[in-house]
């Protein structure tokens, strides 16, 4: 039986893998901001659902909220970081680029260092992260854009130095997922429903699986997108932008 941590488990993609873990029978220790989402999975699933509240922009709180949710659940083989806010970036609101820096730089790096500390501790586990495909370019949410390169350079860091340690790492990079967080954007295409998502997901941490896309199709893109010249990228920002004003 598998014991899961997901951080980040009260929307979005983290709460759909949540809910499909519980349902495949996975022990699961969830937490995230919503306090009420988490107790309307622990009345639903009471033997296989332990929670705790987490804000992992408040990195200090981090360890405690972690040990607790881990000895309430019996262990944990696996952590998955999902915790993550875009923001629009348009206006360059300081206090919005800074929230995005300390959800997905700070507190994303300090949860999965808290778990690849705690499975050097215990002898191996698997450590996995939610990146995007949107860390190969700056365009126009330059924080957010930014943070996934962040994500993607720490996962990769970690993976070389626990190897020896017998833990695993996956990265999990997504394309467009429907979530709340482009739930505005129609310009969008090749939408992931978040179910097909989290299933994708699972089987992939199943098969422990270096690096996933979401859904596979975004793999064929991911060659180009590094490749992209600035002022290709520049045009398709300037055409992205006038659109949004009509």
């Amino acid at each position: 039986m598998k014991y899961i941590v997901i951080v980040g488990a009260t929307s979005g993609i983290g709460l759909a893998l949540t809910r499909l873990c519980l349902h495949k029978g996975y022990h699961v220790g969830g937490c995230g901001r919503s306090v009420k989402i988490l107790e309307q999975l622990k009345k639903q699933y009471p033997n296989h659902f332990e929670f705790t509240r987490l804000d992992i922009r408040q990195t200090e709180s981090i360890s405690a909220a972690l040990d607790g949710l881990i000895t309430n659940l019996g262990r944990m083989d696996i952590c998955l970081v999902s915790s993550s806010i875009g923001g629009s970036g348009a206006d360059l609101d300081w206090e919005e680029e800074l929230n995005t820096i300390q959800t997905n730089v700070s507190g994303y790096a300090a949860a999965l260092n808290y778990a690849a500390q705690y499975f050097i501790k215990t002898g191996g586990g698997h450590l996995a992260g939610i990146t995007s495909l949107t860390k190969y370019f700056g365009f126009g949410n330059a924080a957010y854009n930014a943070s996934k390169a962040f994500e993607a350079v720490y996962l990769e860091g970690l993976r070389l130095k626990l190897e020896k340690y017998n833990i695993f790492v996956t990265e999990i990079v997504p394309g467009f997922v429907q979530t709340p967080m482009i739930k505005e954007n129609k310009k969008m295409f090749w939408i992931t429903p978040v179910e097909k998502a989290a299933q994708q997901i699972l089987s992939a941490l199943q098969r422990k699986k270096r690096i996933v896309y979401i859904s596979k199709r975004w793999r064929l893109v991911r060659w180009l997108l590094p490749f992209i010249p600035y002022p290709l990228l520049r045009y398709l920002y300037k055409t992205e932008q006038r659109m949004s004003k009509n």
